[in-house]
């Protein structure tokens, strides 16, 4: 995952809730072979995709475990048990005594993370112990095991889907789409940009905010470089569909004069 901050000057998004561990072990209750657990929402600046999002909850486990009971073993073992019908995936990675694995599905890699590190302050019990970590995009393991097919489904309040999951019922089946030929329209999106300066997940989050989360997919389709005045053409294809409601052809024709207005304004681009 991407370790990165972004600071305005009111707010800062978190991109991982590891960064509260240190926290989490210097309250007074905490005590070597509890599990901790912590959970809430962390950003990440991610391009526009059904099956990555911006914004998803997260699950953090931590606890110092004795050493001889290989912690990292036992929980990798647990969670390929739970999740071996979903086709995920594990990769481990060794430096010293820091020991790591990463979960990985065929629609997102790196979606979970184990680490193990030794604990600092082991000499003063009995025995070594290790300080470990779990990481896990609860939003992506639901689209997993639910198969879900697009993300903003789970942001959606849209009673159909809702009604799957509420508190009280039995274990819930996976996703029957509303539709199964759902409205979708494409439209195209050129301008000039100066290749020093453009950045592309600056586009991306402009297409999210003009377009109130309706554009699917984005695709670069074309790309021209100016000989010599040095600045480039870009034309990208944008995909509008909503997983749940259906959109008209008129209303996408006003997300995308809204996004052409947007544009010029947030970025240093001139639209062809």
């Amino acid at each position: 995952m991407e370790e990165q901050q972004f600071i305005s000057s009111s707010y800062m998004l978190r991109p991982s809730l590891l960064m509260h561990a240190e926290e989490i072990m210097q309250r007074e209750d905490f005590s070597p072979g509890t599990i901790y657990a912590l959970s809430g929402l962390v950003f990440q600046r991610v391009p526009i995709s059904p099956k990555r999002s911006p914004v998803f909850h997260q699950l953090l486990l931590i606890a110092v475990l004795p050493s001889e009971s290989q912690p990292v073993k036992s929980l990798q073992n647990n969670l390929e048990a739970l999740l071996s019908h979903y086709e995920v995936s594990v990769e481990k990675e060794e430096q010293g005594e820091e020991h790591r694995v990463w979960l990985s599905s065929r629609e997102l890699h790196n979606f979970g993370q184990i680490t193990c590190v030794p604990f600092p302050r082991s000499e003063l019990q009995h025995g070594k112990s290790s300080i470990l970590t779990l990481l896990l995009n609860l939003d992506h393991l639901a689209t997993l095991i639910f198969s879900i097919p697009d993300w903003r489904l789970l942001w959606t309040s849209d009673p159909r889907f809702l009604a799957s999951f509420e508190p009280g019922s039995q274990v819930p089946a996976p996703f029957q789409p509303f539709s199964l030929y759902p409205p979708s329209y494409t439209h195209d999106v050129s301008f000039w940009m100066e290749p020093d300066t453009f950045d592309e997940l600056d586009f991306h989050e402009a297409v999210r905010v003009a377009t109130w989360g309706a554009v699917r997919d984005i695709q670069l389709v074309d790309r021209f470089r100016h000989p010599h005045m040095g600045h480039a053409s870009l034309c990208y294809r944008l995909a509008y569909q909503s997983p749940d409601r259906a959109l008209s052809r008129t209303r996408v024709l006003e997300l995308q004069n809204q996004l052409r207005t947007l544009l010029p304004l947030r970025l240093n681009i001139t639209l062809r």
